[in-house]
């Protein structure tokens, strides 16, 4: 189970377009084809609609409780802008432990 994710936006030009993006989590993500992930089928935590200060980490609480391995930050799929952000923190109960893994992707059209 995943504690509430903190976000640190970024204090550079492109802060304020931090908005409207989606926090979701779930089990079944294959790191050797990324472009197959579809991040609908996963448990949504969190739907951030307005932008927030740049340089602070926010916590965003999730929207009930959410279980799963891997989490995501997204925009929606019609929004065309990279999503930037400086840092991400998530935690899990005390106890479980787990292996954590990033994996950036940047689909820029």
């Amino acid at each position: 189970m995943w504690n509430d994710p903190t976000v640190t936006n970024h204090n550079f030009f492109a802060g304020a377009r931090l908005s409207d993006f989606y926090i979701r989590v779930g089990n079944d993500f294959d790191a050797t084809a990324p472009e197959s992930f579809d991040p609908s089928t996963w448990e949504l935590c969190h739907h951030q609609m307005e932008s927030f200060p740049t340089a602070v980490p926010t916590m965003f609480p999730c929207d009930g409780t959410v279980n799963g391995r891997f989490l995501t930050l997204h925009f929606s799929m019609s929004k065309q802008e990279s999503l930037t952000v400086c840092e991400v923190e998530v935690f899990g109960d005390p106890g479980e432990t787990q292996k954590i893994a990033c994996v950036c992707e940047s689909d820029v059209l």
